[in-house]
């Protein structure tokens, strides 16, 4: 069986359509695969390449001898989806920072989090605004410093925002991780970290010189205000020096994906 990004042209599969996101990702796969006929062998490469267990052909939904089967016939393969959502992913090999590029699932994960907007608006309060104060931003969570007020005040395009977001990525986020933390990471890891810094930003009164930090280059660092890594973590959850529940469930989101390797959010 060949895997390609083509639409299945001989082989016609079927799934469940509320399967979570990461079934619906090897559904892609399994959308791609094109073979003459289906056969036990086609059958027992599809199990594999959903659950990582060619015997779990056996669970496939089919009518008939599977070695009969004729080209564009159907196959309901929701419980091979349904295995794989149930299964845990593969911990990821661990990595030093500097050799880490943030991935597209954690592109994703921040955009998710910060949300478009393409008119400026106040960070505190989520209102659009048509003058320039401190916290404006626009796009996927870019801050607009009042010199560039005149660039942005009328707005920007979906593609602005994106490339905004590819530059902010790499110095609010990216560079801050890789410069500060020297401890060895998953791609997980790495883009939960992307993603706090981007958020609270890299410097010294952000990610550089947080507990968090401290505490992932050296395990065996004792805080007098944390008990572990984890409420270090979760205490960057105020705004404006407000307690945000939209923080405390960012923060909750970026430690699933630490210590988890959860996206979370349908972004698996």
């Amino acid at each position: 069986m060949t895997l390609s990004r083509r639409p299945p042209e001989a082989v016609r599969l079927s799934a469940d359509p509320a399967m979570g996101a990461r079934a619906r990702r090897k559904h892609w796969l399994v959308r791609g695969a094109t073979a003459e006929a289906l056969s036990r062998a086609t059958l027992s490469g599809l199990a594999e390449a959903i659950t990582g267990h060619a015997q779990d052909w056996k669970l496939l939904d089919f009518k008939g001898d599977p070695k009969t089967l004729r080209a564009r016939d159907r196959v309901d393969i929701t419980p091979l989806l349904k295995k794989a959502a149930a299964e845990p992913e593969k911990p990821s090999s661990v990595s030093t920072p500097t050799s880490l590029k943030v991935s597209e699932e954690g592109v994703e994960f921040i955009k998710t989090h910060e949300g478009l907007r393409l008119k400026p608006y106040d960070d505190q309060t989520g209102k659009t605004i048509t003058e320039w104060k401190r916290g404006a931003t626009i796009g996927y969570g870019h801050v607009i410093e009042q010199p560039d007020w005149e660039k942005f005040k009328n707005g920007i395009s979906g593609e602005e925002a994106e490339r905004l977001l590819a530059s902010d990525l790499k110095t609010r986020g990216e560079d801050a991780v890789r410069r500060h933390v020297t401890a060895g990471l998953t791609q997980q890891q790495y883009d939960a970290l992307v993603a706090l810094a981007f958020n609270i930003g890299g410097g010294p009164e952000g990610l550089a010189g947080s507990t968090v930090v401290k505490m992932i280059n050296d395990p065996e660092y004792k805080s007098s205000q944390y008990k572990d890594l984890e409420s270090a973590w979760k205490a960057w959850r105020k705004s404006g020096g407000k307690v945000r529940q939209g923080l405390i469930n960012r923060r909750q989101d970026e430690w699933q994906l630490y210590s988890k390797g959860d996206y979370g959010r349908d972004l698996r």
